[in-house]
Order: structure tokens, then C-alpha cells, then sequence
């Protein structure tokens, strides 16, 4: 176990970025959201980055036809709940799919 008032501030979120990232690598269920622009991915990058949401951006899989490069890869449990932030924020997507 990791106790807090062993690490700086700095040490600690990065150890618990770490621990995120490990978790949502371990599910075996992602959901790649897809833009029209890398102005709406940035976009949404930030955003959900800001409340904490954990994703990756990634190239967009051959598979999936996008007029834009980047995707956001998120643990499916996330997805709704993400999906949800962006229409709030009014973030324009393209589409979200999801492969496990």
C-alpha cells in the first residue's frame, strides 16, 4: 500500500495516473470515439482530461472510416458517462464504437 505523506503532491497523482492507466489497459472492452476535425478531438481531449476522465488518444483503427486521424480510446464502462460530458459540453463526435 502507498501511503500519501510518503510522495509530493506531483509523485502521488502520477502514481495514481499510473494506476488508472494499468486498470483501464487490464479491461478487455474499449469504445473509440471518432471526430470530424482535430479541433473537436483536442477539444474533447481537454475537456475530458480536465475532469479526470481516463482515455488514450490514439491513430484511428483501419477498420473504422473517420474523416479525421485521431480517436480517444475509453474503457467501455466509461463510455456512457463520457458520451454524456460531451454532449453537455456540446463537443461534436463523430461516432463511437465499441470492440471487445
Amino acid at each position: 500500500m502507498i501511503y500519501r505523506n510518503s510522495f509530493s503532491q506531483d509523485e502521488f497523482n502520477q502514481y495514481i495516473d499510473l494506476e488508472k492507466r494499468v486498470a483501464m489497459k487490464s479491461s478487455n472492452c474499449y469504445a473509440y470515439i471518432t471526430f470530424r476535425s482535430v479541433h473537436d478531438a483536442m477539444k474533447a481531449e481537454a475537456d475530458l482530461q480536465a475532469e479526470g476522465f481516463q482515455f488514450e488518444t490514439v491513430p484511428v483503427p483501419r477498420r473504422i472510416r473517420t474523416d479525421c486521424g485521431i480517436a480517444l480510446k475509453v474503457d467501455c464502462n466509461d463510455r456512457h458517462k463520457i458520451e454524456e460530458r460531451m454532449i453537455q459540453r456540446k463537443i461534436r463526435y463523430t461516432q463511437i464504437v465499441e470492440y471487445s
